[in-house]
């Protein structure tokens, strides 16, 4: 997973994520964090607060500043991080969109198209393949999404001419519920990845 630092709204964990990742390489003043955290000077004072009273950061002084540096509980939070960050990046979803990627080769395939529909939508797919008319789109384990992905299968399947085959890679509970949705459509399939 790519953090994306300098977005102007971000989660409580990308900029505790970014600061335990920066004090982790050495004692750092909050001038330095603010700038590579991008971060102003009120919400860099309440994270550092936040951290240094949860015994993750320690605070010391050396003359008129004040210098941050990675506890030994920090750094267990950063790599507690680092695992989350592994788990939430990896399989399923990378093992879905390699197995896509092995599928969709050839000189004319197209990654990360936006189709477009006779709805008037254009629907983004993780491999697009005018040649053979067929896309590809790789299903994120999250059961949120599945009614999301049963519009955009159901709209490129039906809602144009250039299409012969919609593939849609998915494992799990995700992949059971998405076959389901499919199971009497000629033109949608569901494979396991």
């Amino acid at each position: 997973m790519s953090f994306s630092i300098g977005r102007k709204y971000r989660g409580r964990f990308e900029v505790y994520y970014c600061l335990l990742r920066l004090l982790s390489g050495s004692t750092v003043k909050k001038t330095h964090i603010m700038n590579a955290c991008n971060l102003n000077s009120s919400i860099a004072r309440e994270v550092l607060n936040r951290l240094v009273e949860s015994g993750a950061v320690r605070a010391s002084r050396q003359g008129r500043e004040l210098h941050f540096h990675l506890t030994e509980r920090g750094m267990m939070a950063l790599i507690a991080a680092e695992v989350f960050i592994s788990l939430v990046d990896s399989p399923p979803y990378a093992d879905c969109r390699r197995r896509a990627q092995e599928e969709f080769t050839g000189e004319d395939v197209v990654e990360n198209a936006y189709l477009g529909t006779s709805y008037g939508f254009e629907v983004p797919v993780s491999y697009y393949s005018p040649g053979d008319a067929s896309a590809a789109i790789v299903a994120e384990a999250d059961s949120s999404l599945v009614a999301f992905y049963y519009a955009m299968a159901s709209m490129l399947s039906g809602g144009n001419s250039y299409l012969n085959n919609v593939t849609i890679f998915a494992s799990g509970s995700l992949k059971d519920m998405l076959e389901d949705l499919f199971k009497d459509n000629d033109i949608v399939r569901v494979v396991e990845c």
